[in-house]
């Protein structure tokens, strides 16, 4: 079994031609999304043996974290999978969006719903918005909530000492835009340029690993004829953009 020092090194000296850095970049993300939980899934399978042959005493609380932290673990490498096939799927046009009328304050709901098992203990939050700034959209909600959950989940990455999220939306004319907001993150200049490729190297608190960028949620929005940006700057936090059409109103009759 390899392991993290030889994979490491066996993946540096791989030719950095453009397809080999890319294939280098997906094993260090193998690495880190998948080999790294197992290897916790498998100490954890360890302990319940351990436990269940009576070696360990007053033993069912730790039995249930075990548990627990397997079930997490699972969880993370399953939405992790699911993002590395749909990623592939995007360069071959394999994506079928699934569109429908959706009002934008029930798709901000159903957002918090779906993080809470992501992210709890941390709170993500609507700010203070009014109802005028609600609208009606066209889109693929299923997919449009994986979007905010994969913003809200790099957003805990780089600050895992954040405790809210902000969400808020705002309407004029002809788009929805919704910001999705940290207020305690900063991010350094190359990685706001690097942050929606494929695979995207994160540096905090000096350590530096690469990730599945945000690629896969530029591509969703961008069939949705929309955009996604990033800002970040000091004393005002991250923040992502991401702006939709509005449903327009003779659209709407039409469909009546």
């Amino acid at each position: 079994m390899i392991n993290q020092t030889d994979f490491s090194r066996e993946i540096s000296v791989l030719p950095q031609t453009d397809r080999a850095k890319e294939i280098a970049q997906l094993m260090e993300v193998v690495n880190q999304e998948f080999r790294i939980p197992l290897t916790s899934v498998a100490f954890n399978i360890q302990s319940i043996k351990r436990i269940l042959n009576g070696e360990v005493a007053n033993s069912s609380e730790l039995l249930k974290q075990k548990i627990e932290s397997i079930e997490a673990k699972a969880n993370h490498m399953s939405r992790h999978l699911v993002q590395l096939l749909d990623l592939a799927k995007t360069q071959i046009s394999e994506i079928q969006m699934r569109k429908n009328l959706i009002h934008t304050y029930d798709l901000l709901s159903e957002v918090i719903i779906s993080s809470k098992k992501l992210i709890a203990p941390k709170l993500v939050q609507i700010g203070d918005v009014q109802s005028n700034e609600y609208c009606t959209i066209v889109c693929d909600k299923d997919r449009l909530i994986q979007v905010f959950s994969n913003i809200i989940s790099n957003l805990i990455n780089i600050n895992p000492t954040s405790q809210i999220v902000n969400l808020s939306t705002k309407t004029n004319e002809n788009f929805a835009q919704f910001i999705i907001k940290d207020e305690g993150c900063i991010l350094e200049i190359n990685h706001l340029n690097t942050i929606f490729d494929k695979f995207c190297h994160t540096k905090t608190r000096n350590i530096e690993k690469v990730s599945m960028g945000l690629a896969l949620s530029k591509w969703v929005i961008e069939d949705h004829n929309g955009k996604i940006w990033i800002e970040s700057r000091a004393n005002l936090g991250t923040a992502f953009f991401i702006e939709l059409p509005k449903m327009d109103l003779n659209e709407l009759k039409a469909t009546l």
